[in-house]
């Protein structure tokens, strides 16, 4: 008996503390929860949500900076005068840059897990790409360089509301990791072999005419 007074008395207070949250304007916590964002979750909503604001935050600042950077190659003339004028200082700053988004990814790897360390070199990465997207746009033109923004945009939105549109369905992708896991290492080595062969063909290129015309 004395076990169902209590019972009675904690539901007592809690239907008057509900009464007094209601009546001073605030709603109850359980009741501003969201939706979930896809059948028979299980976490807190509010906790997926803070992480989605906090990942699409990272990537809009990415995208922003990198296409500053991007923007500052393509306007700039003096940037690809630089890099076509043959000296060893421009083929050194050339490789360095193709090859940094690289050697910074191995750390990423590393400290993944280590905040804020992951952030810095998360700013980092972002600098080295931006750097590399800058090179690119100086040598194909601001034209190339509006198209690649464009279609990144056009790609990033569609993927996120067809993302969106798939959770809610309740479909599941956890099927295509080994395909991306297999690619994503694919599309790696083929940029490292592509910056590699490309910098090595224009530093021979340069060493033979530089020994072709060197007086005899």
């Amino acid at each position: 008996m004395a076990k169902e007074k209590f019972k009675d008395a904690e539901k007592g207070n809690a239907v008057e503390k509900e009464a007094e949250d209601l009546e001073n304007g605030n709603a109850n916590a359980d009741a501003a929860v969201p939706a979930p964002l896809y059948p028979k979750m299980a976490e807190d909503p509010r906790a997926r949500w803070a992480f989605i604001r906090k990942v699409y935050t990272i990537l809009a600042s990415q995208f922003l900076f990198t296409s500053a950077v991007g923007a500052v190659g393509a306007f700039v003339h003096p940037i690809p005068k630089f890099f076509l004028s043959g000296g060893l200082t421009s083929i050194v700053v050339f490789v360095a840059i193709l090859l940094s988004p690289f050697i910074a990814m191995f750390p990423m790897l590393i400290f993944r897990r280590k905040h804020p360390i992951n952030l810095v070199l998360l700013a980092i990465f972002t600098a080295c790409i931006s750097c590399s997207v800058c090179i690119l746009s100086s040598f194909f033109g601001v034209k190339a360089f509006l198209e690649a923004a464009i279609l990144t945009c056009t790609v990033f939105i569609a993927l996120t509301l067809f993302t969106f549109w798939a959770a809610r369905g309740g479909n599941d992708f956890t099927f295509i990791f080994p395909f991306l896991f297999a690619t994503i290492h694919v599309l790696l080595v083929y940029l490292i072999i592509q910056d590699c062969l490309h910098s090595l063909l224009l530093a021979s290129y340069i060493t033979v005419l530089r020994f072709h015309h060197l007086p005899h």
